[in-house]
């Protein structure tokens, strides 16, 4: 798990899957239970990083 927290790739694919993951907490799909799950995945990916680090995991993320 320890290369979520890393900044490079991996950890921003993660942030990617996470943000289409939300997308399917939305109308018409209304899979609410999914929102908790991509949120802590966004959050595990957040944990270590620096601010500027975060931000550009963010962009990925929405």
């Amino acid at each position: 798990m320890r290369w979520i927290t890393r900044p490079g790739w991996p950890g921003n694919l993660l942030a990617v899957a996470a943000g289409a993951l939300t997308t399917l907490t939305l109308a018409p799909f209304d899979i609410w239970p999914l929102a908790l799950v991509a949120l802590g995945l966004f959050y595990l990916g957040l944990r270590e990083l620096s601010p500027r680090q975060a931000l550009w995991r963010g962009w990925h993320y929405g």
